[in-house]
């Protein structure tokens, strides 16, 4: 036992030094949402989102524990890593008899999550972690009968749910599954008040702040309709052929079944591992597959744990994963942080010169540009400036410039996402901007404008 946790702490330092060679990053929203949210601003209603609140919009959340530094960022993907290696290590110790595989597990993850878009900080990272120990539970609860822990597991899932709404086929697979292939009324109870706690939470803040119209449409309507028809991004192949030997043990699995054990620990990895993938639904990147990785490697060690043909497969497998690693790493090293560079620090310090203690309004560039210069946006309204969330707020956000007029305006009038050029996608407030505001000085590509005389 001693050797084995030596060397699971050895696999852990050695994923935590891989990340911190790499460069990192932390998506704007985690910044500026939290940020926003802690100065006073009402989720939904002044601060435009398609997501569930998560760890951005509750009273209590990353900006007002004190985690708003990008250094705190980094360490809290390192303890997010961390707490998903014990699970996996948990995980593994249940499922695996055999005590020469129960670390493989943990080396797969040290293998695949880097190189996976592992070096980016955002919900799916915390979705990752829940995910494992929601399962970890689920099993205690199911397999051994052990009371309290299905309602652990329910509570996992229901802090997941209101992470991201995508987790919600997961959580109707898991419900089938708990009435129809477990059929322990216990454990569907346990499970079911467990998710109720999150849940019911969420309900009754969005009641007690008064947003149930606004919160309805952006995190539920808005994401079938506008988000649908214009958001969406499929995956390419080039993309799909990178991710595919995270899918083969389960192809395997499937094909050659009748050589395996297939129990309700089978099951209930495969739905996990099936119900994760909706994370990268709505749009594909590697990032929002973290949360299926680690049911995709547990599954490989699962499987080669039960015959002798596996652990051929397995042992191939891990090599291979070994040059994929490392050629995916190398793409990616460096002390770079996202976001966060010499452009963003020149921009903030021209944007708090011009400004002189006014307000600052980011047109089509850096969104996170009210954290940097800690100040709120024009009339305390703030929306990425998406071309899908501004086929709906435009007008929002313009009624904000013309109420609460900006000393300075930060545009970027070649920033495009999907093709779309961001600023053309906003006519009206291009033309308020054109008609009040003038190019003073210039950042790179993004032009800096005080209102005119």
């Amino acid at each position: 036992m001693k050797k084995y946790k030596f060397l699971l702490t050895l696999v852990i330092i050695t994923h935590v030094a891989i990340l911190s060679l790499m460069k990192f990053f932390p998506y704007p929203e985690i910044f500026v949402y939290s940020f926003l949210t802690k100065s006073g601003l009402v989720p939904y209603k002044q601060i435009i989102d398609q997501h569930f609140p998560g760890v951005f919009f509750f009273p209590v959340n990353l900006a007002t524990l004190g985690i708003d530094e990008v250094w705190e960022m980094r360490v809290l993907l390192y303890l997010l890593v961390v707490l998903s290696h014990v699970a996996i290590s948990k995980i593994c110790g249940v499922l695996v008899k055999k005590p020469g595989l129960r670390l493989v597990g943990n080396v797969l993850f040290l293998l695949w999550q880097p190189p996976l878009e592992g070096y980016v900080l955002w919900i799916d990272s915390f979705a990752q972690t829940a995910l494992l120990w929601a399962f970890y539970f689920l099993v205690q609860g199911i397999g051994f009968n052990r009371s309290g822990y299905a309602k652990l597991g329910g509570l996992m899932m229901g802090l997941t749910l209101i992470l991201k709404q995508t987790s919600l086929p997961l959580v109707g697979m898991l419900i089938v599954y708990l009435s129809i292939g477990i059929r322990s009324r216990k454990v569907l109870k346990e499970f079911l008040v467990g998710i109720l706690l999150p849940v019911a939470f969420l309900l009754m803040w969005v009641v007690l702040l008064g947003i149930w119209r606004d919160f309805y449409y952006w995190s539920f309507i808005f994401n079938i309709t506008t988000f649908a028809r214009m958001g969406r991004k499929a995956p390419q192949i080039v993309e799909l052929l990178k991710v595919l030997p995270v899918v083969l043990p389960w192809i395997f699995s499937i094909l050659w079944r009748r050589h395996l054990k297939i129990d309700k620990f089978f099951y209930l990895l495969l739905i996990f591992f099936l119900g994760s993938l909706f994370f990268a639904f709505a749009r594909f990147d590697y990032v929002h597959l973290q949360p299926a990785l680690p049911f995709a490697v547990i599954g490989a060690v699962y499987t080669s744990s039960q015959n002798k043909i596996y652990p051929f497969f397995l042992g191939a497998f891990i090599v291979g994963s070994v040059f994929f690693c490392i050629y995916m790493i190398r793409q990616n090293l460096g002390r770079e942080v996202y976001f966060f560079g010499e452009f963003e620090r020149s921009l903030t310090a021209k944007a708090n010169y011009y400004r002189d203690g006014g307000k600052v309004f980011s047109f089509g560039t850096t969104p996170h540009i009210y954290y940097l210069t800690n100040t709120l946006p024009p009339g305390n309204v703030f929306v990425f400036q998406f071309p899908w969330f501004m086929k709906v707020a435009e007008d929002k956000i313009l009624l904000g410039l013309m109420i609460d007029p900006p000393k300075v305006v930060l545009r970027d009038k070649y920033a495009t996402v999907s093709g779309i050029n961001l600023i053309e996608s906003m006519p009206r407030i291009s033309s308020y901007v054109e008609r009040y505001y003038k190019v003073v000085d210039r950042v790179d590509n993004v032009d800096i404008m005080v209102r005119n005389n």
